[in-house]
């Protein structure tokens, strides 16, 4: 029987410090209460006027990561990121030794074009403020992103059927990536031996079966114009994919499978058990150390619509 996860819904911010509700920690970790759990533990409470008691999300994690138990149980951090145009502006003077490095004649001819001498002074004057004005304007496109996550949640339900996940011990996990054009939800079916991406058409994942360890799926057939069961088998490494988060399992994969150009800045995983599409972008990003900070874990879907943002009063 899957054990139901308790995810956090709800997180403070206070001055670029990220705390979740006491409650909700006293839940995760398994107390009965928010009054046992402030007695075993009285050290990480916080009260700040106005607001129901709190626990800095650092210091859940050191919690976590202080009992190899609790590990084993709950297996996830929580990671939040408060997202400022400063962020981003290190983030992107970061990337520029890696940038050069793939594509680093680019630079160099875009630089002369310019009249540049020095490939360093046109990327101060002119690469740089132009990557930083995008950044600006991609931040202002966020506006957006409640209805555009709430859509994605309509579709991802009419998907699939959560009992028939439940019964083939079928995690559905996703993770959350903004770029240019918007919020997207990529979401996967994990489970033993199986990673596949949940497509929006040509696929009845709600009639879906496991079959000694084999992802059967009933798949659209352009010649017989009707859906077929096809059998996607599975990963023989029998890596248990519902164990882990998106952003491990990709992680894992890009390491150990081999991807096609599908075209398109789209790299294509195909294998036994295995189905998705990841952009090179965001494989680039993955495999550079210094690009971590651009990536958020997000535990399910959360619903910004009760997120609390609080910020000091000016006088």
């Amino acid at each position: 029987m899957m054990r139901k996860e308790y995810l956090f819904k709800n997180r403070v911010i206070v001055e670029n410090k990220v705390f979740l509700l006491a409650e909700d920690v006293a839940k995760k970790l398994g107390y009965d209460s928010l009054e046992n759990f402030a007695n075993a533990r009285p050290e990480v409470i916080v009260e700040k006027n106005g607001l129901p008691k709190l626990v800095e999300e650092t210091k859940y994690n050191n919690i976590i990561l202080g009992d190899v138990e609790l590990s084993d149980r709950i297996k996830h951090l929580e990671y939040t990121r408060v997202d400022t145009l400063r962020s981003r502006a290190e983030t992107l003077r970061s990337f520029y030794p890696l940038k050069f490095m793939l594509a680093g004649g680019t630079l160099e001819r875009k630089a002369y074009d310019a009249g540049y001498e020095s490939v360093e002074k046109y990327i101060n004057d002119v690469d740089y403020p132009k990557e930083l004005e995008e950044e600006k304007e991609n931040m202002v496109r966020k506006a957006d992103l409640i209805s555009s996550m709430e859509d994605a949640k309509k579709k991802i339900n009419d998907l699939v059927d959560y009992d028939i996940l439940k019964k083939y011990n079928i995690r559905l996990t996703q993770y959350i990536h903004i770029n240019e054009y918007g919020v997207h939800i990529e979401s996967f079916l994990a489970g033993k031996g199986i990673f596949f991406a949940l497509y929006d058409s040509d696929y009845a994942f709600d009639e879906l079966k496991v079959i000694d360890g084999d992802l059967i799926i009933p798949t659209y057939d352009d010649y017989e114009d009707s859906f077929i069961e096809k059998n996607y088998g599975h990963d023989i490494s029998d890596r248990d994919y519902s164990q882990y988060s998106c952003i491990e399992n990709l992680l894992y994969l890009i390491l150990h499978k081999e991807f096609e150009d599908a075209g398109v800045d789209l790299m294509y995983c195909q294998c036994s058990g295995i189905d998705f599409y990841i952009s090179q972008k965001e494989m680039i990003k993955m495999l550079s150390p210094s690009q971590y900070s651009n990536i958020i874990l997000v535990d399910g879907v959360e619903d910004f619509d009760f997120a609390k943002y609080i910020t000091p009063i000016e006088d």
